[in-house]
């Protein structure tokens, strides 16, 4: 073994062994555990980059915020920041972390060592507000969880899955995070490039946007316009009005029985099985370019 090799061999053994040694060290913690007065339809917004965040609707016309922080090192947590500012109107909570050791951190994802808060900082949130208050979240890679009710939801986030039941008026723009919607009414939109969308139980005017990410529709009723690009789209137990479009993915739908219920379906290369009546300008349309298509009852 020549001499670069040998020491190139060394300093990775000796990396290796320092980043394993961190994963599985100790963390540093503190906690974080406030109120505020809030107007039951007043607004929330929340930015926290990692970790997660949840947020529960309850009866009192407070904000409870409690977190948890922590961090690699206590010079790291020392300079985690929670920053609060209330009014009875409108309450908004931003997680300022400290500057990244980029030197650290290269190896670090060099190596692939998972980064929970023994590599980086994360906060984990949870959060009860006033059932009718407005949501606003966002997030980098932490996962967001919703329960309502609340007012409505609004969440930007690029990487963590994100949850939500038990509300009305949704929007979610994502790049690769799941998103599961249950028991949801109103106006809901999703935009996701990779992460899939499952709704269960929902009902109103639904958007989704997808790129590759499967979209999931279970016990949907009122009006769903889905478009994907290769991602597959199944509905089951499905009522009401349904434009599916995709390019490449498969859609497999079964619908409720009832007066009216008609099909219009197309695709240029994939194959084609229904037993639902098919006229032009029925409620329910589906076209592919080269998807499969299968529409049956129940």
């Amino acid at each position: 073994m020549n001499v670069a090799v040998a020491l190139a061999f060394s300093a990775f053994i000796v990396v290796t062994g320092v980043a394993a040694a961190r994963a599985a060290g100790p963390t540093f913690k503190a906690e974080f555990h406030h109120s505020y007065p809030l107007s039951a339809a007043g607004t929330v917004t929340i930015d926290n980059a990692r970790g997660s965040i949840r947020v529960i609707g309850w009866e009192k016309n407070v904000a409870q915020v409690d977190a948890r922080e922590c961090a690699p090192t206590a010079e790291a947590l020392k300079n985690l920041t929670i920053v609060v500012n209330s009014t009875p109107a409108a309450m908004s909570v931003k997680t300022l972390f400290p500057p990244k050791d980029e030197g650290w951190f290269s190896w670090v994802k060099l190596l692939g060592v998972s980064t929970w808060c023994n590599q980086e900082p994360e906060v984990n949130y949870i959060v009860h507000i006033p059932r009718r208050a407005r949501v606003t979240l966002t997030s980098a890679s932490a996962d967001i969880s919703v329960t309502g009710p609340v007012g409505s939801l609004r969440v930007e986030s690029a990487s963590g899955d994100v949850s939500a039941a038990d509300m009305g008026d949704i929007a979610v723009d994502t790049e690769s995070g799941d998103v599961t919607l249950a028991q949801v009414r109103g106006v809901i939109v999703v935009t996701t490039t990779s992460g899939d969308t499952t709704f269960n139980d929902a009902q109103g005017d639904i958007k989704v946007n997808a790129t590759s990410g499967v979209v999931g529709l279970y016990r949907v009723s009122g009006k769903a316009v889905v478009s994907t690009t290769s991602g597959d789209i199944t509905a089951r137990a499905f009522g009401g009005i349904a434009r599916l479009n995709s390019v490449s993915g498969d859609v497999s739908m079964t619908l409720s029985r009832g007066a009216g219920v008609a099909l219009s379906v197309s695709t240029m290369s994939g194959e084609l099985s229904f037993d639902v009546p098919q006229h032009a300008g029925a409620p329910i349309q589906v076209h592919t370019i080269s998807g499969d298509i299968s529409v049956h009852f129940l």
